[in-house]
């Protein structure tokens, strides 16, 4: 088919071919190749036709022709691929042409639905990998395209936990592209607009640093309100600050038991790893290793390192 582009895409349409199934051997659908780099012909070009034939921008990879693909949409491949280009991770031509080829795939893809929020199975929102990877110039980028902050990865990492961690290892010589006032701006907005888990992470960016000065007292009210309205992730670093004091918010180690058991019933791979440990342990609450290992697993399995970790060490794995 790509071979024969485009004549081959225009003969395949007058025969109501569906453009959103599978290769068998790549698992991935003509649209996922077309934004893709590699092979002679004309990307941007096939990808418009392909969506102007009804291919789907965010139809997943299927992992059954080649399970690296881990279930990848188009549109996340293009506007990775528009990341590497802008940071200068890939060459960019003399005439900057395939950058510019590959910010047009990226609007194309948006232009007809594209999701930046999807991303593969037991992976990250590219949001979050700008917090952690990229400059502050394509993080703002990826929100101006519409990127949510406030989307966990499938093992729990946030965009304001990747961003605490990136500052503290540049504490000194912090570079500008590290400072995230771009992520708490947004952060700022939807909260205000009521969005609770916002509220929560808005809350550790204030206790943290996270694109703003701290300011403990309004981080810890913002939390405890967010964990109160049941938001996991509010609950979960109310847990762990909790387990030994941190800063404003004291040690309460029964209180932490109690925000990490509910935020692992709603199914954060953090508090369920970390309620998990407790009742291995036996310190703060009677033993259980039944349930201990129940928890331990449950978080393994959304890709929680620390769980797998343990879950090898006890050759559980």
């Amino acid at each position: 088919m790509l071979a024969n582009f485009p004549e081959g895409l225009e003969l395949l349409k007058e025969r109501d071919y569906d453009f959103n199934v599978y290769s068998p051997r790549s698992g991935y659908s003509a649209l996922h190749h077309a934004v893709a780099r590699g092979g002679d012909f004309d990307h941007l070009a096939m990808t418009k036709q392909l969506l102007e034939y009804g291919a789907d921008p965010n139809l997943r990879a299927s992992n059954e022709g080649d399970p690296s693909n881990k279930s990848v949409t188009p549109t996340y491949i293009a506007h990775l691929n528009f990341l590497a280009y802008a940071s200068g991770e890939i060459p960019v031509d003399e005439d900057g042409k395939n950058l510019e080829e590959a910010q047009a795939i990226a609007e194309q893809l948006r232009e007809h639905g594209g999701d930046v929020n999807l991303f593969p199975d037991k992976g990250e929102p590219l949001l979050i990998t700008t917090c952690r990877e990229y400059t502050a110039q394509n993080r703002s980028w990826m929100i101006a395209f519409g990127a949510d902050p406030t989307i966990a990865a499938a093992n729990g990492d946030t965009t304001v936990e990747i961003a605490a961690a990136v500052i503290s290892q540049h504490a000194f010589g912090l570079h500008p592209g590290f400072t995230y006032f771009d992520l708490f701006g947004k952060l700022k907005e939807m909260a205000g607009q009521g969005n609770v888990r916002a509220q929560g992470m808005l809350g550790y960016a204030y206790l943290t640093g996270v694109g703003t000065d701290q300011a403990p007292m309004e981080g810890a009210r913002l939390l405890r309100a967010a964990a109160n309205a049941d938001d996991a992730f509010a609950q979960t670093t109310l847990g762990l600050f909790a387990l030994d004091g941190a800063g404003v918010i004291e040690k309460d180690p029964a209180q932490a038991v109690r925000w990490l058991s509910r935020a692992a019933e709603q199914g954060n791979p953090k508090a369920q790893a970390l309620y998990g440990v407790i009742l291995l342990n036996g310190e703060i609450v009677p033993q259980n290793v039944q349930e201990g290992l129940m928890w331990t697993r449950k978080a393994a399995e959304q890709g929680q390192k620390e769980a797998q970790g343990l879950l090898r060490n006890l050759g559980l794995n």
